[in-house]
């Protein structure tokens, strides 16, 4: 169960990293590097959140994801301001 959750919190930090390089003010071209590697990441989370959720119950399922549903927006917004100020070259 808390594997799940923090697999599910990881997916909330690449997604918040990746909405914070899409919408700087550069966009793409915020980084050197392929932006599309947040992408692989992201989709390798759901994958790992998918074979993490197969070994448990509904109710420890429904318990997670309740969990996560709080948990999001601190573990989103953290990544995406902070990836916004990396762009923004203030870190």
């Amino acid at each position: 169960m808390v594997l799940l959750f923090l697999t599910l919190c990881l997916y909330a930090v690449a997604s918040g990293f990746k909405d914070g390089v899409w919408w700087s003010l550069t966009g793409t071209h915020a980084f050197h590097w392929n932006e599309y590697l947040i992408f692989v990441e992201e989709f390798a989370t759901v994958l790992l959140v998918a074979f993490t959720a197969v070994e448990l119950t509904f109710p420890q399922i429904e318990l997670t994801v309740a969990a996560f549903a709080l948990a999001f927006s601190f573990c989103h917004n953290k990544s995406y301001y902070y990836s916004r100020a990396l762009v923004a070259g203030e870190e």
